[in-house]
């Protein structure tokens, strides 16, 4: 009895250990796109009775609407359970998922879903809608609604579809488990594109409605009914072609006899001060920044005089995007075009007397003619305030105060991070994890804001708008330490991929450089010399090099001018291992000797072409032709180079002599 109940628990055991190992697996690899997966997959991370508006849509309410300015400006808490082109069917079932855990005081039901006619979207899109949700029958009911029945196989066993992500893992992969408690919200940060767009139909004619569309419909107003719960529909401003907003028309009838509220900022996109050249961000029907602000506000409010709803102004479940110790944090990338991107933060730094910190990541090079990073400067007179411009001489132009001009000398790599500190009327510059400058000058009240991409010219309007790329801002309103500067931008440094590192070494390179070691090289298994001579970057190129190498009882490398790239391993490498010399040339062929403790050993390697002859103290150890592909890596004295290109495998070998010609 004993021995069965044993086993009995080692079969538990180990199908709990395959249980929890698939998991780990099974959520790693699995999609997590913002449009769809991971707003359902982040809902479950929030407690019961906790959200008080759910909201369905499409990305017209997923990029359109912001649930952070929901709660800090109205003290609303509320979420978007969204996806791309979400169809109303995936809008129904979100809603089944959502009252499972949540009783929420009201519906918003976005009402783009409702304008198509079709039966099935595509396949990335059934995917996008329908991977969140938890495994249950409702799960099982969205998918027969969403895929159509040659698809569906897929969508029952997942993994056959993302099983080769591999390569494409992130580190947010690994913080999607359900002990990770994803509390967060994707909102439209930041986003100051505009694009032109022409305005909607105007139409009052009525198209039908899809039949599977006004089935869902019908759904969802009686899966609020029955459980006593609000639905308000909302229609986003967008370029609404003749037949849709036909059938939308169709839908705010049905709507009307149903005494349902419709917030329309699509027919009434003039009452509510929408702009279509100046709020869209793309052609898809995105509002940028500007747009998404005008129509959070205008829900908000109607939310706010129409609904009971509690107070929750503040809550961390919903004020997660504003930042406790921070003024100002750039959420998203900004990429200048030169003509109409930039970022206005709204910040003053000099309306008064203040402290403040600006750290900053940005590209160092710019395709535009005016190349401002960021600017709170007065281009009247007296000129004042801050101005960072990458300048033409590849350097960075710094002005503070009153206008007091600094450059400091920029990295010779594509990213750089930079920490500005006032303190009164004293500056501090840090660079790359090291302090560059410093600077003392007080300045007169400015009362301009801070601007990304561009700087306020002195008619007030917006000027000299750069092409160029920031991807962290922060402000904060007090000095940071030096400490903290210095670990703001070491930490936050890019380092250059290998591509872009060979390609910079292949662009640079010149010819075979001749070269002479100044002193004995003597290794001490940490340092080594970078000689800058790129043997290999012209694989026909002719040299010849000659070492005096001391041997004695330590292994190791002499000379490396070696790529370490799996199965394309090529190049020259020179190493002693137990009484064996070696000389690895070429595509990888190889000479070797038996070698003897030796104070001074000449090593005469002579290349013309692809042919190599190899000699070792006189005598000729072979010749041979063995032809490779380019190298761009330089000739390492003591050291290899690994495949990211560092320096590795240090020796603690002597070469007393080195000259390449």
């Amino acid at each position: 009895m004993k021995r069965n109940i044993w086993i009995f628990l080692r079969i538990l055991l180990a199908l709990a250990l395959f249980c929890g190992c698939f998991y780990v697996v099974d959520t790693t690899l699995e999609f997590k796109y913002d449009d769809g997966v991971t707003p359902m997959s982040d809902f479950y991370s929030f407690p019961e009775d906790s959200i008080d508006v759910i909201m369905l849509g499409s990305s017209h309410l997923g990029v359109n609407v912001d649930t952070t300015q929901l709660c800090n400006d109205y003290g609303i808490g509320a979420y978007k359970l969204w996806g791309a082109t979400q169809p109303v069917w995936n809008s129904y079932y979100n809603l089944v998922e959502a009252l499972k855990t949540q009783h929420p005081k009201v519906v918003v039901l976005e009402e783009l879903c409702l304008s198509h006619d079709v039966e099935y979207y595509e396949y990335a899109n059934a995917v996008k809608n329908t991977m969140g949700l938890r495994w249950s029958r409702n799960k099982v009911e969205a998918i027969l609604a969403s895929y159509e029945s040659g698809d569906r196989l897929n969508a029952f066993f997942p993994l056959s579809q993302y099983h080769s992500r591999y390569a494409e893992l992130t580190e947010d992969d690994f913080h999607s488990y359900f002990w990770d408690n994803r509390l967060s919200e994707h909102n439209t940060k930041d986003w100051n594109a505009v694009c032109p767009m022409p305005e909607p139909s105007e139409t009052s004619e009525r198209q039908p409605v899809g039949e599977k569309q006004m089935t869902y419909l019908k759904k969802i107003l009686y899966l609020c009914k029955k459980n006593n719960i609000p639905l308000l529909v909302m229609k986003a401003p967008y370029s609404a072609p003749e037949a849709e907003k036909a059938r939308l028309n169709t839908v705010n009838d049905y709507l009307k006899e149903e005494g349902i509220p419709v917030l329309d900022c699509l027919t009434n996109f003039r009452a509510y001060g929408f702009d279509y050249a100046a709020d869209f961000g793309d052609t898809a029907g995105h509002l940028n920044s500007t747009g998404c602000a005008k129509l959070t506000a205008i829900l908000g409010q109607y939310l706010k005089d129409n609904y009971d709803l509690p107070d929750r102004t503040g809550d961390p479940l919903f004020a997660y995007a504003t930042p406790q110790d921070a003024e100002f944090i750039l959420g998203k990338s900004f990429v200048g075009d030169g003509k109409t991107e930039f970022l206005d933060t709204g910040k003053k730094l000099y309306s008064g007397s203040r402290d403040y910190t600006v750290f900053a990541r940005f590209a160092t090079r710019c395709d535009s003619d005016e190349k401002v990073l960021f600017s709170c400067f007065s281009e009247t007179e007296p000129y004042r305030g801050l101005l960072v411009r990458l300048a033409q001489d590849g350097q960075l132009d710094v002005i503070v105060g009153s206008n007091y001009y600094t450059k400091l000398e920029l990295p010779d790599k594509e990213w750089a991070t930079l920490a500005i500190t006032k303190s009164g009327d004293q500056y501090a510059f840090y660079l790359e994890g090291e302090q560059a400058g410093t600077a003392q000058s007080p300045c007169e009240a400015y009362s301009g804001t801070l601007l990304l991409g561009c700087e306020r010219m002195a008619n007030n309007t917006l000027g000299r708008l750069s092409a160029v790329r920031i991807d962290r801002f922060e402000l904060y309103d007090n000095a940071k330490s030096s400490a903290d500067c210095l670990a703001w931008t070491a930490e936050n440094r890019v380092s250059p991929s290998r591509e872009q590192i060979l390609e910079s070494w292949k662009a640079a390179y010149a010819g075979v450089n001749a070269y002479t070691l100044e002193e004995p090289f003597r290794g001490d298994g940490q340092a080594c010399v970078d000689t800058g001579v790129r043997l290999y970057a012209d694989p026909e190129a002719d040299w010849h090099l000659t070492a005096d190498l001391l041997l004695d009882d330590r292994d190791g490398t002499y000379l490396s001018c070696f790529n370490e790239e799996t199965d394309a391993y090529r190049g020259l490498l020179v190493r002693k291992s137990g009484n064996t010399l070696s000389v690895q040339v070429g595509n990888g062929a190889v000479f070797s000797t038996l070698v003897f403790d030796g104070s001074h050993n000449t090593l005469e390697i002579e290349k013309t072409g692809s042919s190599y002859s190899v000699s070792f103290n006189g005598t000729l150890l072979g010749r041979l032709d063995s032809p490779a592909q380019p190298y761009y890596g330089s000739l390492l004295v003591g050291a290899e180079r690994s495949y990211e290109l560092e320096p590795f495998r240090q020796s603690q070998l002597t070469v007393w002599s080195l000259t390449v010609e």
